[in-house]
């Protein structure tokens, strides 16, 4: 028995960069990443199962999205399963067409816990994003199933939880929200999505990451995806675009490193006069002249509490009331996922509102 896993796509989600080429750069880089697990997956005689969260639900998902996924899950010759990721995600039932079950037609998914048998000696149990409540009661059912010969197969579990122990550089799982080992000592083997790092968090059970970084708090994670094949399991890589971190203060020297197919992050800190005197707009010309996929820059002014920094941060002295005005519908403008945007007129309502404010 073999079979390949990935979790956590969140297609029209990640990156949260939307710099130069914007969504087209995402969705290349999922179409990258997903190229190289259906190469890799013709070499498996076994299914791919997503542990959850393909979508990004905070946005309502345009068909053409939906189309793109379904377009690249078209690819793969290997049979595809689709485990339900958070409802904020991956959407309920009865939702918009932007969740999984308008994909049910092409690929199986799973919304309530379900045991499907194998005649391989193995038996996968699908664990969908519930209340912890929920899954424990659906754990208890599946024992109490359980006959003898059920007995001597081997037990995997796909679930969409934090295991509990198990730890990203931003997030630490929490007792009272994640599945314990003995919550699980019914199965042999898990893979569960929700926390993008892949890691073991204990024998045999995984948190299987996400393909690709989506912020910062990533940039250090491997990433990729998991091959099981006769009761052994390899974490195989992928290669995707690097994250590098940029810490700027009065000591700081010039990068000297690999520019070109990378995201950045610039974090300047010092006093006022040195955040607000450095000239990040130059820099960050000359990263994208050298081949930077995407910038982000964060200003942290010393002894200054976060609201102070806000404030001080909102009134640079470069900065007027309609530049502000500007960047804002720019920023709407691109993040704008169905076309509908009215730049001009949002434009004139914030002038007038400025002119009514001088009065």
């Amino acid at each position: 028995m073999e079979f390949i896993v990935i979790s956590d796509l969140h297609v029209n989600e990640h990156p949260i960069f939307r710099n130069g080429e914007g969504r087209n750069l995402s969705l290349k880089i999922i179409e990258d990443c997903l190229d190289q697990v259906w190469d890799y997956a013709k070499k498996v005689d076994g299914p791919v199962i997503h542990t959850g969260d393909l979508f990004d639900m905070r946005n309502k998902i345009p068909v053409n999205l939906v189309a793109f996924t379904q377009k690249m899950f078209s690819k793969c010759s290997n049979k595809i399963y689709l485990l339900k990721g958070t409802s904020f995600h991956d959407g309920e039932a009865d939702n918009y067409n932007g969740n999984i079950f308008s994909l049910q037609k092409d690929f199986e998914t799973f919304d309530v816990p379900t045991g499907i048998y194998s005649n391989k000696g193995f038996v996968f149990y699908f664990l969908p994003s519930v209340p912890k409540s929920k899954l424990l009661e659906a754990i208890e059912i599946f024992k109490n199933k359980t006959g003898k010969n059920d007995n001597k197969l081997t037990r995997i579990v796909f679930g969409h939880s934090a295991l509990a122990g198990a730890k990203t550089l931003a997030y630490e799982a929490s007792s009272d929200e994640s599945l314990s080992k003995k919550d699980l000592d019914f199965f042999h083997f898990g893979f569960f999505g929700h926390y993008h790092k892949y890691q073991e968090v204990w024998n045999n059970f995984f948190q299987v990451g996400s393909p690709y970084r989506v912020d910062f708090s990533e940039r250090m994670d491997p990433k990729g995806f998991i091959h099981f094949k006769d009761g052994k399991v390899k974490f195989i890589p992928l290669q995707i675009p690097d994250m590098v971190q940029i810490d700027i203060d009065k000591h700081f020297r010039p990068y000297r490193g690999k520019i070109k197919d990378t995201f950045f992050k610039f974090v300047i800190t010092g006093d006022s006069d040195f955040v607000n005197g450095f000239d990040s707009p130059m820099m960050e010309k000359q990263f994208y002249e050298l081949g930077a996929l995407g910038i982000r820059c964060e200003r942290k002014i010393t002894g200054l509490d976060a609201a102070d920094q806000a404030r001080e941060i909102r009134i640079r002295k470069e900065d007027s009331p309609l530049k502000m005005l500007n960047r804002y519908v720019d920023l709407m403008e691109e993040e704008d996922r169905l076309g509908g945007l009215d730049k001009q007129r949002i434009l004139r309502i914030g002038k007038l509102a400025m002119e009514k404010g001088t009065e």
